[in-house]
């Protein structure tokens, strides 16, 4: 019944076994991890998020009765909700996403079964388990729900979801799966998180803003330096060229992926742009700007489509590589930070243009003390506002997630670190680790592995002494390193990449 991979989700510990019949994936929504396992006979969804609460009294039949009186509150009064939050348990994700409006009487026992105290043989503390039935167009349908509590504080809630119609058949898949439920290490994954979180904390308490002075690189008429570097793939041993690329495009021995700039100033708020400060609301502070190009490859047309590629060495896209499909992505970002670190704003603008057109995309971000705001715009339609909930303990702003490395590298602590930061492609605060060693035989380089999260392959960066990049190798393989805008600017004509 059970093969593969199973399904795993380190940040709690958690390790399920998936049946054949299903298809299992991980990501990151919110703050929050979730895992959705498919199955496709007998069919049915089972969704598992993690929650957090400071209330490390809350027990699973807390929540089970929660999230049913949730469902009867809203439900009979016929509200649509997307995010549901409650002060003493859940502040970050909800429990309950309806998708669909019930009109129960106040008095009706929605559930159909629950299973109080549900012990399974490789889970410490027992679980909570309850079903309910609700009406749709297409008929009534069934959700499950298991609760589990690996450690105080901590929540996985699986949600299952199937047809009245299948029910009992669903519900026996679901139930053997879910019996394979194990924990592992919760309480150390917890440790070294808090761990690390904290030794970046005390670390953070200590920066002066000669410190974050002195790690900003200058030229040699000491003036902010632009610094370049090149993004590229090597080509496998003995690999000459790429299929489907033209094959000037890796006469060096590499795919150019994408390239970019970085400086680094002080001056005011003002320079972030975007309406980030108007009037007196400029403070001075530091800033850093970072324009980029990156491309991308799409997906090749079947044989005969319009749009196929062209042939190696043909014209392609207008304004785009010859040989391929791809997108091209431009950013520009703009960060400032107070030198107390209590104030900060951001403005990032990206064009996205793949031959069908052109996208645009932006984010403006801003904070004061614990109050922090997130706006963001995705062509024509209405912006989006994120209020996140703000971490304070190994916080790192946005100026300082670009500083960070050299950072780390001047003060030469070989250790751990666990800092909280916004991050724009996943919209929310989340917890990245940086692991500091020395690197062997080069003096006082510095290896530094970020993960963005604890089941990301981390990427490698190489860093001299005083912080300048030597190489930064990511988990697909692609690595940046320094370059020069001419050499830039040489390198991607010479392969007919736009430069432009």
């Amino acid at each position: 019944m059970f093969g593969g991979e199973p399904l795993s989700m380190p940040e709690v510990g958690l390790v399920m076994k998936v049946p054949t019949t299903a298809k299992a994936t991980v990501t990151q929504i919110g703050p929050n991890v979730q895992g959705v396992v498919d199955n496709a006979a007998p069919p049915f969804i089972t969704t598992i998020t993690t929650h957090r609460t400071e209330a490390l009294d809350a027990t699973v039949v807390d929540v089970a009765n929660f999230i049913l009186a949730r469902l009867k509150n809203l439900e009979v009064r016929g509200v649509r909700a997307s995010r549901l939050n409650d002060g003493r348990f859940f502040t970050t994700q909800a429990l309950v996403r309806t998708d669909h409006t019930l009109l129960f009487p106040e008095n009706l026992d929605i559930t159909i079964d629950r299973q109080p105290n549900l012990k399974l043989a490789e889970v410490t503390e027992p679980a909570e388990r309850f079903y309910y039935a609700f009406p749709t167009q297409d008929g009534e349908m069934v959700r499950g729900y298991t609760i589990f509590r690996p450690i105080p504080g901590q929540f996985v809630v699986m949600e299952m979801l199937t047809s009245r119609a299948k029910w009992t058949e669903a519900r026996s898949a679901y139930e053997v799966m879910v019996a394979t439920t194990r924990f592992q290490d919760t309480a150390a994954l917890a440790n070294s998180r808090r761990d690390a979180v904290n030794t970046a904390a005390r670390w953070l308490s200590q920066l002066t803003p000669g410190d974050y002075l002195a790690a900003m690189p200058v030229n040699a008429e000491g003036k902010p330096a632009e610094q370049w570097f090149r993004l590229a793939r090597r080509l496998p041993p003995g690999a000459k060229s790429v299929a489907g690329i033209d094959p000037r495009q890796t006469s060096d021995g590499f795919e150019e992926v994408g390239f970019r700039s970085v400086r680094f100033w002080k001056g005011r708020r003002s320079e972030v742009g975007g309406g980030t400060a108007t009037g007196r609301d400029d403070p001075e502070g530091f800033l850093v700007r970072i324009e980029a190009r990156i491309l991308t490859p799409l997906p090749a047309p079947a044989a005969g489509e319009a749009g196929q590629p062209a042939a190696p060495g043909q014209p392609g896209q207008p304004g785009l590589p010859p040989g391929r499909r791809m997108r091209v992505v431009d950013t520009i970002s703009t960060a400032f930070m107070t030198p107390d670190r209590q104030e900060e704003s951001w403005l990032v603008q990206t064009t996205l243009r793949d031959g069908a057109g052109r996208q645009t995309w932006s984010e403006t971000g801003a904070r004061r003390g614990g109050s922090m705001q997130v706006v963001t715009q995705e062509g024509k339609r209405p912006p989006r506002n994120t209020i996140p909930q703000f971490i304070g303990d190994g916080y790192i702003t946005q100026f300082e997630v670009q500083l960070l490395p050299r950072l780390l590298a001047r003060a030469q602590l070989h250790t751990d670190f666990g800092f909280y930061a916004w991050r724009s492609d996943a919209g929310t605060l989340s917890l990245r680790r940086e692991s500091v060693t020395r690197q062997p035989g080069a003096g006082d380089a510095l290896i530094v592995r970020t993960r963005f999260r604890d089941t990301d392959e981390p990427q490698v960066g190489i860093y001299a002494a005083r912080g300048d990049l030597l190489s930064l190798t990511l988990p697909d393989g692609a690595a940046w390193e320094p370059a020069t805008r001419r050499d830039i600017v040489e390198l991607w004509t010479a392969k007919g990449l736009p430069i432009d």
